[in-house]
């Protein structure tokens, strides 16, 4: 008895369900009836219909999304400067008005041994004192002090 129930209930929803199936593309009933009017079909009705009936584009024609992980690039500030540009200051010596101050340039690696009024690249050594060298082209400058 209970099968039979069973079986029933399972045969009614398949009719349901194929009864929608078949009609999940057709237009509602106040879009057909507009058109038999020739006038507009109820704007609500209308988008429902074009929802239902919409096709989907296939995935070549689908516009692609942005990837989810960029390329793995270093931070800016640990890619290497260009020769010439960025200076690390390795040591001092000499006495007051004679001093001399070693850089390194962090570009190329390549060590340097500066007096005042000597140049770097395209900047030329201002001053040196006790801790730092300060450095200047045209309207720029940068102190560069012993860690």
């Amino acid at each position: 008895m209970r099968l039979a129930l069973l079986l029933l209930a399972l045969a009614a929803a398949l009719s349901l369900l194929s009864l929608r199936v078949q009609n999940f593309g057709a237009p509602g009933a106040e879009v057909i009836e507009a058109e038999r009017r020739g006038g507009r079909p109820d704007d609500t009705a209308a988008l429902e219909n074009e929802a239902l009936t919409a096709e989907i584009a296939p995935p070549s024609e689908r516009p692609s999304a942005p990837p989810l992980f960029r390329a793995l690039q270093p931070p800016a500030e640990t890619q290497a400067p260009a020769s010439g540009e960025r200076f690390a200051l390795i040591g001092l010596a000499g006495q007051p008005g004679a001093r001399i101050a070693f850089l390194r340039d962090l570009g190329d690696q390549s060590n340097l041994r500066l007096r005042e009024g000597g140049y770097a690249g395209a900047w030329r050594v201002a001053e040196i004192s006790d801790r730092c060298v300060t450095l200047r082209r045209e309207r720029n400058e940068q102190s560069i002090c012993l860690q």
